[in-house]
């Protein structure tokens, strides 16, 4: 019997080194699709938790008639002369469907050790989170950071002139009691929340950026002193391990900027609890104007 062999003809490196070549083309034109899909997502969700903060924000001042303090001491000496130390984060928990979390703190310790009676004060709180911030959670050392800040105003601590930091032209301050009414420019005039990333923690320290449990140096408010995602640093004490998307440089006064990891600018919620994208390419002055919440300017469009 004749057998007869079927003959294969083979790819010839020529022809495996186009396929490869094509592959290579439709995936460097796909990742770069797929990666903007993604980054869609995150801002989605982050948007939708700040619009989560907003509404808890106008809820609180629904009951109480008036808006969360910034934080509950005043700046003296770069220390809080409250021994709770506390932030308006822990006080608007009930509003953010967080009533049992908000139930275990003890609102009247005494002790002056940051956080000392609040054995829960580690608990991650979702909402309060931005999925495009490459930090993630961060929850250690000094409890639990975030990334949504309230406004202070367009200036910065400066505790050799104004010790208390207590005259800000913000919604949010140490032992600030404002309300709807203090926003003579209108509420959808007036910055009342925005973005700011978490810096990781190292083993030389601890970077106080988005922290909610210890207020010491304003570390859950924002400045609109420089723009968003500006390269200028922040200012406070303990800056260390700092990225170049997050400067910092150490020094006495105390100013942290809005800063996110969206292409082009940031997130923030106004006064009317609505929540745009601001462009990091703001005309400046616009910027601070948003920041003030009564200093009578006239703003465009933004």
């Amino acid at each position: 019997m004749r057998t007869f062999l079927a003959s294969r003809r083979a790819f010839t490196l020529v022809e495996l080194l186009v396929v490869i070549a094509i592959i290579g083309v439709l995936v460097a034109l796909l990742l770069p699709a797929v990666q903007q899909a993604r980054e869609a997502a995150r801002r989605m969700q982050c948007t939708n938790h700040l619009k989560q903060l907003a509404l808890a924000m106008h809820n609180y001042h629904d009951t109480f008639q008036v808006f969360p303090q910034g934080m509950n001491g005043t700046m003296q000496n770069g220390y809080v002369d409250n021994p709770q130390e506390m932030t308006w984060m822990p006080l608007v928990l009930p509003f953010l469907e967080q009533g049992a979390l908000h139930d275990s703190f003890d609102f009247t310790i005494t002790t002056s050790t940051c956080c000392g009676a609040w054995p829960t004060y580690d608990t991650v709180v979702p909402t309060l989170l931005c999925p495009s911030d490459p930090a993630g959670v961060k929850n250690t050392q000094q409890g639990f950071h975030g990334n949504y800040v309230l406004c202070l105003g367009d200036t910065l601590y400066n505790p050799s002139t104004d010790p208390g930091g207590t005259n800000r032209n913000g919604m949010f301050f140490p032992r600030s009691r404002t309300k709807f009414t203090n926003m003579q420019d209108g509420t959808s005039n007036t910055l009342m929340a925005g973005e700011l990333l978490i810096n990781p923690d190292t083993s030389s320290g601890h970077d106080l950026r988005g922290r909610y449990f210890n207020g010491r140096e304003g570390s859950s408010l924002f400045t609109t002193l420089y723009p968003p995602n500006t390269t200028v640093g922040d200012t406070h004490p303990y800056c260390i391990n700092s990225p170049p998307h997050l400067p910092c440089t150490a020094g006495s006064e105390y100013k942290f900027s809005s800063r996110s990891q969206h292409p082009g600018g940031v997130m923030v919620a106004m006064g009317d609890a609505s929540c745009r994208f601001v462009a990091e390419t703001i005309n400046l002055k616009t910027w601070h104007y948003l920041g003030a919440r009564n200093d009578g300017q006239t703003i465009g469009e933004f």
